[in-house]
C-alpha cells in the first residue's frame, strides 16, 4: 500500500518501518473492533498520506525501481523456454503499460484497486482501512476497472489506426 500510494520504494520502505513502529507503540490501544490487518493497513496508510503531505513537490518515480516492482503487476509472467522473444517482448510491454495505467489513476480507485485485488482484501476490510462504506469501495473498483478499460481500449485503437496508416 506505502509504494501504491508513495511511488518510491525508499519512501514506501520508510513509511512501513514506521508503520510497524507505530503499530507496536500502541498495541495496547488496539481495539479488536476490526481485524488486526486492518488497523495495520490504515496506519499505513496515513503515514502515507502524511508523507505525501511533507512531500509537496510531487512525485520522483524511479522508472527502474518500477520496472523491478511486482506489487503493482497484478499478473506474474513465467517465461517458456519455447516461448518466442516476441511474446516475451509483448507480455513486458503489456505489464509497463498496466503499471502506467494504474500509477496514473486517482488516489482513491488506485488505493481500492490494490487493496481488493492486489492484496486480496476483502470489502468489509477495504472499507474499514479507508474508512469508507462496501457499497462506496464497490463502485471505486468498478469505476478503476472501467478506467483501465477504456485506456486499453483507447491504446488499441490507436495502433490498429497506427498499422493501417503504415500498411499504405
Amino acid at each position: 500500500m506505502a509504494f501504491v500510494m508513495l511511488r518510491n520504494e525508499a519512501d514506501a520502505e520508510d513509511a512501513a518501518q514506521e508503520t510497524f513502529l507505530r503499530a507496536y507503540r500502541k498495541l495496547a490501544s488496539f481495539r479488536s473492533e476490526s481485524k488486526f490487518s486492518t488497523w495495520l493497513t490504515s496506519i499505513v496508510l496515513n503515514e502515507a498520506r502524511a508523507r505525501l503531505r511533507r512531500r509537496k513537490g510531487g512525485l520522483a518515480v524511479s522508472l527502474d525501481s518500477l520496472s523491478n516492482q511486482a506489487s503493482l503487476s497484478p499478473a506474474r509472467y513465467v517465461c517458456d523456454k519455447q516461448e518466442s522473444v516476441l511474446l516475451s517482448l509483448e507480455r513486458a510491454e503489456l505489464r509497463s503499460q498496466l503499471q502506467r495505467a494504474v500509477a496514473d489513476l486517482p488516489a482513491i480507485y488506485r488505493d481500492v484497486l490494490q487493496m481488493r485485488l492486489l492484496d486480496e482484501c476483502s470489502v468489509r476490510c477495504t472499507a474499514q482501512a479507508l474508512k469508507s462504506t462496501e457499497g462506496v469501495i464497490k463502485a471505486r473498483l468498478h469505476r478503476a476497472r472501467r478506467m483501465l478499460q477504456r485506456r486499453f481500449d483507447a491504446n488499441r485503437t490507436r495502433e490498429k489506426t497506427f498499422h493501417a496508416i503504415g500498411d499504405c
